[in-house]
């Protein structure tokens, strides 16, 4: 199980990162509304080290795409994201920072192994398709006349 909320926070970081890149190169052939230095960085480091929510606001800002979700959406990715950032830094041994961030702290105390249920993976890869889906057709439609990305 947790090689499954690893893969599936890594295909997150993918699809954000190489949309940051798509959103870069369709908006330098519209003329009309050129990025700002400011927002061309934040765009080509999208993928790293940035709250998945933070990563949808820098999209919708630059694309004026609206993303919103609803807030257990958004409760389940922040899991996704701490139980996965145990894993890759402390073996899933439950720490501070997911007692303090985690909105299912109480269920686990420090230096326990954070297991992974089969229903918070389902819900976790529901909740990650829905965000992937709700960005990237708004995107492509945004982009629609944009020419082919050559990556």
């Amino acid at each position: 199980m947790q090689t499954i909320v690893v893969s599936l926070k890594s295909q997150w970081d993918w699809f954000v990162t190489k949309s940051g890149g798509f959103v870069i190169f369709a908006q330098n052939r519209e003329s009309k509304h050129s990025l700002s230095p400011k927002k061309i960085s934040e765009l080509q480091s999208i993928g790293q080290n940035k709250p998945i929510e933070r990563q949808i606001e820098i999209l919708s800002q630059t694309t004026g795409i609206d993303s919103t979700f609803p807030q257990s959406t958004k409760e389940a990715i922040q899991e996704l994201t701490l139980v996965r950032n145990l894993g890759i830094h402390d073996r899933w041994e439950v720490d501070e920072i997911y007692l303090n961030r985690s909105t299912n702290a109480a269920n686990w105390g420090l230096g326990e192994f954070r297991t992974v249920s089969v229903d918070e993976v389902e819900l976790w890869e529901r909740c990650t398709l829905t965000i992937v889906r709700n960005v990237a057709f708004p995107l492509a439609f945004r982009y629609g006349s944009a020419p082919s990305y050559p990556e």
